[in-house]
């Protein structure tokens, strides 16, 4: 098997997907200046309604198809398995956050900031999916891997 997509023969429109990683960064953003946690619920509740509902709920996921539109951005076809591992990474440290939040550790709170926001910048800017790559790794490890989960 070569470091290649697909991993799970399901596609999704990249461009949507880049779009709501920047919405999503963009909230981080504002939680990093503004100290609000609910800032944090929002993406943990957003997150979690992608991953365990159905998308087309996720408001995030509306407003970057919206965004997409009026940006008339042409669809851009990508293997859907590694984006959902890297949702899965983003509600986690979504969650890892508010817990640091309610810990009162600034420091992990920058860390783990600064580490989804990198992540996040990779993505938006070079189409390079952390999520991508460590799918592939653990596909290698682990073939059954993710495969009643699909996106």
């Amino acid at each position: 098997m070569s470091f290649t997509c697909p991993l799970s023969f399901t596609k999704i429109d990249t461009n949507v997907a880049r779009l709501n990683t920047f919405l999503a960064s963009s909230f981080v953003v504002a939680y990093l200046f503004y100290d609000f946690v609910m800032i944090l619920f929002f993406l943990v509740y957003d997150f979690s309604v992608k991953l365990f509902a159905h998308k087309k709920y996720s408001l995030l996921y509306i407003s970057a198809r919206g965004l997409k539109k009026l940006l008339h951005l042409k669809p851009a076809f990508a293997d859907a398995g590694a984006k959902r591992l890297a949702n899965y990474f983003a509600l986690f440290f979504m969650i890892l956050l508010a817990s640091a939040h309610y810990l009162q550790n600034a420091p992990l709170v920058v860390t783990l900031a600064s580490i989804y926001l990198a992540c996040a910048f990779l993505d938006i800017v070079f189409n390079y999916c952390i999520g991508c790559k460590v799918h592939y790794v653990i596909k290698k490890i682990y073939p059954p891997f993710m495969e009643k989960d699909k996106a």
